[in-house]
């Protein structure tokens, strides 16, 4: 088993899950975010925003990366009229993390992240969603696949009662289904080239000096 950083160069990069598919069911017992239960009509797109060198690698019990370090959020919107119904953003506590599985050719957005060095590991990998898709992939450069997905928690286990994940919207839960219809897109952002940055930090000293000489 590793757990190290495998990012050559950092960069931030954004995963983002959206999920289309049958109705979960109404609260209490279904599934919904806050107030708002989920109907058939509903999109849901989940986000982890981080970064390149924060991506760990494991070899048990599969070959695959995960990253524990970024922020999470949730939102659902309208699939008709693509208004946002609710969006929030998950809480420390949920030990929200992306991992892939590279043998079995699965990418979770999970909950209850680990290190691959902890008993615990993975977690809860399927939970709130995740996307069985045919590819390889190393969570560090842009990315996109479709596939089925299902919310399980205790994946790959039989799934057992879904359990609530606080966001700032309210409680998150995702009743069990392998019935959803699901895309996966990473997206990598620029991180600015040395020499760009150098120019903007002399550019913001001499307007810090211009306003000290300025100043009576």
């Amino acid at each position: 088993m590793v757990a190290g950083s495998i990012a050559a160069s950092a960069a931030p990069i954004t995963y983002t899950f959206t999920a289309t598919g049958p109705t979960p069911g109404s609260l209490p017992t279904g599934g919904g975010l806050g107030a708002l239960a989920f109907s058939a009509n509903d999109v849901i797109t989940f986000t982890f925003v981080g970064d390149t060198a924060d991506v760990l690698s494991f070899t048990t019990p599969v070959n695959g990366h995960e990253i524990l370090a970024g922020t999470a959020s949730i939102t659902v919107t309208d699939q008709t009229s693509h208004a946002v119904l609710a969006q929030g953003t998950f809480l420390s506590t949920d030990a929200m993390f992306v991992s892939v599985d590279n043998v079995n050719g699965g990418i979770g957005f999970g909950s209850a992240g680990v290190l691959p060095t902890d008993p615990n590991f993975p977690g809860d990998p399927a939970y709130p969603l995740g996307i069985f898709a045919a590819n390889t992939y190393d969570l560090q450069s842009a990315f996109s696949t479709t596939g089925g997905a299902t919310a399980c928690v205790g994946f790959p286990g039989a799934c057992v009662t879904p359990i609530a994940l606080a966001t700032t919207a309210g409680d998150l839960i995702m009743s069990p289904t392998s019935g959803y219809s699901a895309t996966f897109t990473a997206t990598l952002g620029t991180v600015p080239e040395p020499a760009t940055l150098g120019l903007l930090m002399f550019g913001i000293a001499g307007l810090a000096f211009a306003r000290r000489r300025g100043a009576p």
